[in-house]
């Protein structure tokens, strides 16, 4: 069986945490994390636009597994 690679996002507009794991038999090893930050004072549009700009990086980095549980 392929182990799956996985990216868990802990959700928010000014911290995102982002976190990129495989799993193993007894769990999972982290491969790579990230905390984007955003200042209140930036407009959303660009705040999100961060976000989506980082996880799309860690998605190509580490072939992330395109599926829902």
């Amino acid at each position: 069986m392929r182990k799956r690679i996985v990216l868990g996002v802990d959700p928010g507009i000014a911290n995102t945490g982002l976190a990129v794991v495989r799993g193993k038999v007894n769990g999972f090893d982290l491969l790579g994390s990230e905390l984007v930050r955003s200042d209140a004072k930036m407009p959303k549009a660009e705040r999100l636009l961060r976000i989506h700009e980082a996880v799309c990086r860690l998605i190509d980095l580490y072939q992330v597994w395109a599926g829902c549980y």
